[in-house]
């Protein structure tokens, strides 16, 4: 028995001519908005509103951002102005090694040697400016 497989899942019906129900309502909600603000505020006040919105309308209803929909990335965007983060890299500290009683003290010999090897040099250089 052969069954037929759903193709093209990824598409959105088209349900109002050419625009699926988002692309409609997102087209649609502009006009509606200033015919509304019509009764409440000035005419210019109303033609501003549609050229601000109007863009953003057609930008919701056609845009893609990397393949997805502009609705996406405007969230993201509200998303990150709502919280921003900042990543700091933090040094985790070392704990220091406990060393055994004998290497303490011959590191304490060695430091101790290098300080009179440098007093040394000194010595053998005040020789060699004098020239005694």
């Amino acid at each position: 028995m052969r069954y037929q497989l759903p193709q093209f899942i990824e598409m959105e019906d088209k349900i109002v001519g050419p625009f699926s129900l988002k692309q409609f309502l997102y087209l649609i909600a502009v006009p509606v908005l200033c015919y509304v603000l019509h009764f409440f505020v000035k005419l210019p006040y109303v033609i501003l509103v549609g050229i601000i919105f109007a863009p953003v309308a057609l930008m919701l209803a056609f845009y893609k951002v990397n393949g997805r929909p502009f609705i996406y990335a405007l969230g993201g965007v509200l998303k990150f102005i709502r919280r921003p983060q900042m990543y700091v890299w933090k040094r985790i500290p070392v704990a220091p090694k406990i060393e055994p009683e004998e290497t303490k003290k011959t590191i304490k010999k060695e430091k101790i040697n290098k300080a009179t090897e440098a007093k040394d040099f000194k010595k053998l250089a005040e020789i060699l400016d004098t020239k005694e």
